[in-house]
């Protein structure tokens, strides 16, 4: 089967079910509508919602026939059994419909709700045409169902064994990044970057080092016991080096995706493949795919430091406690399993 992934590459989950249909002997191809617009049209993009809705109106337009008559250009060049779409990917209601009259199947990934989603007002469009949406938050398939999309499944895609994985660091490597707790992640401008900044306030004297960006000093201002906690990184860190210093550390606080209302941050599934212990910020989803309280997660900010405190010592404990996590997911919510998940629910 060829099968073509319309997801961005920067995005760990690309290379995830790259990996993952290739294993199961399918041809694969991603496609990443960025590599064809150049990165100011993208910035753009997304500050434009701030004007007014005169020029929104002109740029959009333009902007979408610029990524779409890429997609032509690409749909008309090449097969597709499968199109498995993240988002929505700046896709329109004719390109949609040129895949279908070209024989392929439409499988959308819901990353993000199409209620808050500002990029693409085609997004519920996108929903109404897909042969299949997979989610990972139960509510959104309550939301979707209200509408009237019934094709919709809950998902969990695991991690990616041939990125997040136990290694064993060089002396070198844990003086660079040895420490007790790890974070990162950029901070938000509204008052989400007060409640991550002090859910992770809570994790201060542990050591933590948050990698982030300059966006986080505004709130840091706000809980001074974080101030030598901050390492500022300009670029992207691939995730190959985030494994890395997964693998120096041990503990990783994940904070919810603000995103999500049931789900559970993918970062959950990533620490837990790094074989680092996460902790989480608790959500309803947990319970469904972590039952028995298997996941150490947070109901109360009130009780982090006691948590953490204890899996910091007890060694023995948390390491039995990461391994018991990651022989959980592998068994039960593996990467191979997701790709099966979807070829299973799509009608070829």
């Amino acid at each position: 089967m060829e099968i073509v992934l319309l997801i961005p590459s920067s995005l760990s989950i690309a290379e995830t079910f790259k990996n993952g249909f290739t294993e199961l002997g399918h041809k694969v191809q991603l496609f990443d509508f960025k590599n064809d617009v150049k990165d100011l049209f993208s910035k753009v993009n997304g500050q434009i919602f701030r004007f007014p809705y005169f020029i929104k109106r002109r740029w959009y337009d333009y902007y979408f026939d610029l990524i779409n008559q890429s997609y032509i250009n690409f749909i008309n060049a090449n097969h597709a059994d499968l199109y498995l779409i993240y988002n929505s990917q700046m896709l329109t209601p004719a390109v949609v419909e040129l895949m279908k009259t070209k024989g392929s199947r439409i499988a959308v990934i819901m990353g993000d709700s199409p209620y808050y989603t500002k990029t693409n007002k085609h997004y519920l469009n996108l929903l109404f045409e897909a042969d299949q949406i997979f989610v990972p938050d139960s509510y959104w398939i309550e939301q979707l169902s209200m509408l009237g999309i019934d094709k919709v499944e809950y998902f969990v895609m695991g991690f990616n064994p041939h990125v997040y994985k136990k290694v064993k660091p060089t002396q070198d490597e844990m003086n660079r990044y040895a420490t007790n707790c790890v974070f990162m992640g950029l901070n938000y401008d509204s008052l989400l970057g007060f409640k991550r900044t002090l859910f992770l306030s809570k994790f201060a004297q542990f050591g933590l080092k948050i990698y982030g960006d300059k966006n986080w000093n505004r709130w840091i201002e706000q809980f001074p016991e974080l101030n030598d906690s901050l390492i500022k990184k300009q670029a992207f860190i691939p995730g190959q080096e985030w494994n890395l210093i997964c693998n120096c550390a041990k503990l990783h606080p994940v904070d919810a995706n603000p995103g999500l209302t049931n789900g559970i941050h993918i970062r959950v599934f990533d620490s837990i493949g790094s074989g680092i212990l996460p902790i989480v910020e608790y959500r309803k989803d947990i319970e469904q795919v972590f039952p028995n309280n298997i996941l150490p997660s947070i109901k109360s900010y009130n009780k982090i430091t006691d948590i953490a405190s204890y899996y910091l010592k007890n060694d023995a404990e948390r390491e039995h406690t990461t391994e018991a996590l990651r022989s959980h997911i592998i068994a039960k919510y593996s990467y191979l399993h997701a790709c099966n998940q979807i070829l299973a629910s799509i009608k070829f």
